[in-house]
Order: structure tokens, then sequence, then C-alpha cells
């Protein structure tokens, strides 16, 4: 197993990217959408169940890792037929890619449509595999239930951090 990444040794990386757009080409109830994710702000998403949340969360994941053997998001377009993708921001390149559901060359640059190695999204991604990832930077029910209970046991600490570090549009 890989070591594990802490937040402040990512934080501390010279380097970051950010997700500009999110393609749902064929993927869970999605078809041909996209997610702007442009804006230089915290993005959350939220809507009634059954709305493509946990989806999108779980698009981000693939488009970055693969989508593995199986896949629970292909209930409305067959499995072989998945397919996701990016516009990702670096600090030195930004790359538009597309993720496939298959065995070999999953991964291609919508540029130059050729195939992008694994050594090399590795390291585009700085290294950071799917489970730090998942626990760094994506939240979903579970995480929010434990999370709300540690701010209210923390006196609100980090709410008021993330609040006053420009998070904009929010209302209760």
């Amino acid at each position: 197993m890989p070591p594990r990444c802490s937040r402040r040794s990512l934080v501390e990386k010279s380097r970051s990217m950010r997700i500009d757009r999110l393609d749902l080409t064929a993927f869970g109830i999605f078809t041909d959408k996209s997610l702007d994710l442009s804006a230089n702000t915290l993005h959350v998403i939220h809507g009634p169940n059954a709305a493509g949340k946990s989806t999108a969360r779980a698009a981000v994941s693939n488009v970055l890792f693969g989508f593995g053997r199986l896949s629970s998001y292909a209930f409305v377009h067959p499995l072989n037929k998945l397919q996701v993708g990016a516009r990702i921001a670096g600090t030195d390149k930004v790359i538009e890619v597309i993720r496939y559901k298959r065995d070999r060359d999953d991964l291609i640059d919508s540029k130059s449509q050729l195939p992008i190695s694994p050594g090399e999204w590795s390291a585009y991604l700085q290294g950071v595999g799917q489970v730090d990832f998942d626990r760094i930077y994506t939240l979903g029910w579970e995480e929010l239930l434990h999370g709300t209970a540690a701010l209210v046991a923390g006196g609100g600490a980090l709410g008021e951090s993330l609040f006053s570090s420009g998070v904009t549009g929010v209302t209760t």
C-alpha cells in the first residue's frame, strides 16, 4: 500500500491544480452534461435525493483514477460506454482529458487524442492516490455528519476559518 499523504504535505507542495470543468458524458444518470467549476471559490453541490450529487463526486474520482473493474454507475449507459472528462488547470499546464471505461488506454488527452500513460498522469497528480484524494478533497454524507459533530465539539473554529477565507454565495 502506498504511503498516505497528509493535508499539510499536499499544501506544502509548490504546484497546485484545479478542476475547471467536469464532463459527465455517459455516467450514472447523466448524458452529455458538464459542470463549470472554473470560478475561484469553494464549490458546494447540493440538491434533492437522486439528483446526482454522489454521481458527480464519483465522476471526479473516476476521471482522476479510473473506473476500476466494475462500476455502480452503469445503470443508464452500458458499462463499456461509460465516459467522463475534465479540464484541469495546473500551475504550469492546462489539460483536458477523457476517461473511458476500458482495460487499456482509458485516459486520453482531448487535444491530441493520444493516451496518457499511468506514469505521466501520476506525475501530473503529484503522486496523490485515490484514497488520499477522496479522504482529503471530497465530502459525502458520512463525512458531513462526522464533520458537523467535530465542528460543534470544537466550538466552530474550522467553520469560522472556512467562512473567513472568502467563501461566497452561501445561504442558509
